[in-house]
């Protein structure tokens, strides 16, 4: 049976007869049971069961080695000459905005 069909067959039925259902339902469906294993989890981390099983023969995940890579990049970068140069080129742009800013017009 179809989830569609299902519904029709549910909203075909009298309120009556699947009242005692719902309030069966809405006693189990309560936020503190559902939250329930979050919690423990929080409390109890632990390793997934295939980390565990295959341990480090997974690698790290794709983004994880691409943030690395552009870490290593950025820092080189940041102590190479490129930096140092657009470092000088914004404060010679702000010094000439300034002189700008305070030199009378004609």
């Amino acid at each position: 049976m179809g989830v569609a069909e299902a519904i029709l067959e549910l909203l075909g039925r009298p309120k009556e007869a699947w009242r005692r259902e719902f309030e069966e339902a809405r006693g189990e469906l309560t936020w503190d049971k559902a939250a329930r294993p979050l919690i423990e989890f929080c409390r109890h981390p632990r390793r997934a069961p295939d980390k565990e099983i295959l341990g480090e023969r997974l690698g790290n995940p794709y983004y994880v080695e691409q943030i690395d890579r552009l870490r290593t990049l950025v820092e080189g970068y940041e102590r190479g000459r490129f930096i140092r140069l657009m470092r000088r080129l914004h404060r010679l742009n702000r010094s000439i905005r300034s002189y700008l800013r305070t030199t009378p017009r004609k």
